[in-house]
């Protein structure tokens, strides 16, 4: 997918996984994966779920070991600076 467009594209995950090369990505839940630049924000069910809102304004889960992954890239303090109140992490 590019700024200017999307497309479907059919293939096994693990490989395109490792055609993002040095985009930085992270696989969000199960099949899902996504790169900090295309997050908008992040939004909290009530029951504490954290669910993540794409630019294109798709919105996906993120898992435990996905909120893990994010907190590993240091992601969540980049993106808690901006939405704090948007977030409950355990």
């Amino acid at each position: 997918m590019t700024s200017k467009t999307e497309k479907l594209i059919y293939g096994k995950f693990s490989d395109f996984i490792v055609q993002t090369g040095t985009i930085d990505g992270v696989l969000i839940y199960r099949s899902q994966w996504a790169c900090l630049g295309g997050i908008k924000s992040f939004k909290t069910t009530s029951d504490y779920k954290v669910l993540c809102i794409l630019k294109n304004n798709i919105v996906m889960p993120i898992s435990r070991n996905g909120l893990k992954r994010m907190k590993e890239k240091n992601w969540i303090k980049q993106i808690i600076k901006i939405k704090l109140t948007m977030i409950y992490i355990r």
